[in-house]
């Protein structure tokens, strides 16, 4: 399972960054903004592209090897943007709970707004989705999913706990004359 740490520095990750609106960075691709955060033995990248319409995709690493990931799409509902909704979003998104640092916490109200985000899985392989609800009607929707890309040592914590099963798959031969993606 992953540790803590790994918990706690993503919490600090996305409340230090897009929320706070720090850590922006050169961009690793043409019309995308990117936001960085290091703490200890951990770096976050957050990649996005869009403003109402978005989608973009979260990476971290330890000791410089890419270890979890999340991707995400939202999109407001509502036309042009509601006066007090960032500041919703944004305070939403700095009270995330160690047992889910994917987003906001499960629910949040800063009048006139209500915060909602819906998770299944674990922090190793998740789907969730966040939305924002202005008078019970919903202005902004975001639908995220991710999990482990590599599950090492430096993620099992100190019982060394096996791989999830999720994580051990068989791999298929290629079909006779197929082109490998990797």
């Amino acid at each position: 399972m992953y540790d803590d740490g790994l918990r706690a520095f993503l919490i600090k990750a996305k409340a230090d960054t897009y929320a706070a609106q720090r850590g922006f960075v050169e961009p690793g691709r043409p019309g995308c903004k990117d936001l960085r955060y290091a703490e200890g033995p951990y770096e976050y990248l957050d990649s996005y592209a869009g403003e109402r319409d978005f989608s973009g995709q979260e990476l971290v690493y330890r000791d410089g090897r890419v270890v979890w990931s999340m991707n995400y799409y939202g999109a407001m509902l509502a036309d042009g943007l509601p006066e007090g909704f960032i500041e919703t979003l944004r305070e939403a998104l700095k009270l995330a709970a160690l047992a889910e640092p994917y987003r906001g916490p499960r629910s949040y109200d800063r009048a006139p707004y209500s915060y909602k985000s819906v998770v299944q899985g674990e922090l190793t392989m998740y789907n969730g989705i966040e939305e924002i609800y202005l008078a019970d009607k919903p202005v902004y929707r975001l639908y995220f999913h991710g999990g482990a890309l590599a599950f090492n040592q430096a993620l099992r914590g100190a019982a060394g706990s096996p791989a999830p099963a999720a994580f051990r798959r068989r791999r298929r031969k290629p079909a006779a004359g197929a082109a490998s993606k990797h």
